[in-house]
């Protein structure tokens, strides 16, 4: 084909960014990622999260969620987890409730213009840093069915293996940071009525993993399961987790209830 009859449709970095961060909030960013802890702790042990954390530090500079649930390994970064989208390849995440599609880059991209995202394995310890703004001009060059040499985007992401075994995580687990806040995010993480709503929705969100025994706190703040609660009419709906043939699924009930 000739190359004077082709009309390149590929999309740019910055209009897929805008695209898959326009439609989530920041609150619901964080659930995203902590999805994903509450994940790796239910492959450690789908019965009991005891002995198990998520530690979440929010204010106008910084955000980190830092865990002790397995982590993820090299290949699952390589194939699955810093891939723009599910590879038709990608094996089946039965019961999981986060999504290693777009969910982690979409709220890391939604917070702010750097991350770190460092994950320890038994078999892998290694760390990804971003700068945003570089890599939505970071290009390579590559041949053309004419072998010549073309410039295009370049959306893949480094990784540096860790040798220093105390960088950030004495023990299996994902550390994420993001610094260089979106203006809108640093404002919002200010506020503390921000702080105490996502607390509260975290408990409710999250009261089955709770419930099973991970401690998680913000900003210092230990999170509390919550007990058996009748609501009125006029009450919002309260939302528990449960498995339900090994699939994780959100209930919203009248009535709460423990079991």
């Amino acid at each position: 084909m000739n190359s004077t009859n082709v009309i390149q449709g590929n999309p740019t970095k910055l209009f897929f960014i805008e695209m898959i961060t326009r439609d989530i909030s920041i609150k619901d960013s964080i659930l995203d990622l902590l999805d994903n802890s509450i994940d790796g702790a239910n492959k450690i042990n789908p019965i009991s999260y005891d002995g198990l954390f998520i530690d979440i530090t929010i204010n106008n500079n910084v955000f980190i969620v830092n865990d002790n649930c397995g982590g993820f390994d090299l290949e699952t970064a390589q194939k699955y987890a810093f891939r723009f989208g599910r590879p038709d390849t990608a094996p089946p995440t039965e019961g999981s409730i986060g999504r290693f599609g777009v969910g982690m880059k979409r709220a890391l991209f939604k917070i702010g213009q750097n991350f770190e995202v460092e994950s320890r394995t038994a078999h892998d310890h290694f760390q990804i840093d971003v700068d945003v703004k570089k890599w939505k001009d970071q290009k390579i060059k590559i041949k053309n069915e004419k072998d010549d040499l073309v410039e295009v985007e370049d959306w893949n992401f480094s990784y540096t293996m860790i040798t220093d075994e105390s960088l950030n995580l004495n023990e299996n687990g994902t550390y994420i940071k993001v610094f260089n806040l979106n203006k809108e995010v640093a404002s919002i993480f200010e506020d503390n009525s921000f702080l105490n709503e996502l607390k509260d929705d975290i408990e409710r969100l999250l009261n089955f993993s709770l419930e099973k025994g991970i401690k998680i706190t913000l900003n210092g703040r230990v999170l509390r399961k919550k007990g058996i609660v009748l609501f009125s009419s006029e009450s919002k709906p309260y939302i528990v987790e449960k498995f339900i043939d090994g699939v994780r699924i959100r209930i919203a009930a009248g009535l709460s209830f423990c079991w």
